[in-house]
């Protein structure tokens, strides 16, 4: 047997043994006690770590992986993807921020408040971070 991605077949090693260990748990706690989003965790590692592993020791789907790996077009597109997420969470994280501190309206500051400040702190530095690494990599350019 011969593993033609490594990546893959350490991601899907990694996602198989977290299945296993909430398979575990699982049981320990009692199969009475398992609900549907239990089940649907546990079948979600255990087929997506079962595909990793397939498509690592398949030599035709782990040429077309590192194929797919190195097409610049699927490198600017997740590029884009990451940008995008990042944009959307830190807004996202703003408006969070806002709507937990309107949501305590006590004289004492409350949890809401507290979680607030963390969300919107958070926030704030990674919005600095992206400024200061945009002025670096612009100079360097």
């Amino acid at each position: 047997m011969k593993i033609y991605n490594r990546k893959f077949f350490a991601a899907g090693a990694a996602v198989l043994l977290l299945g296993t260990v909430c398979l575990v748990q699982n049981l320990r706690k009692g199969v009475q006690e398992m609900n549907a989003g239990d089940l649907m965790v546990l079948a979600a590692f255990l087929i997506n770590g079962s595909a990793c592993l397939i498509r690592s020791l398949s030599r035709d789907l782990a040429r077309e992986d590192k194929i797919n790996e190195q097409d610049e077009r699927n490198r600017l597109n997740c590029l884009k993807a990451k940008g995008r997420a990042y944009d959307l969470t830190i807004w996202g994280g703003l408006a969070a921020a806002l709507a937990l501190a309107l949501c305590d309206r006590g004289n004492v500051p409350g949890p809401c408040v507290y979680a607030a400040e963390g969300v919107f702190f958070t926030c704030a530095f990674a919005f600095t971070a992206q400024s200061i690494l945009y002025l670096y990599y612009d100079k360097r350019a």
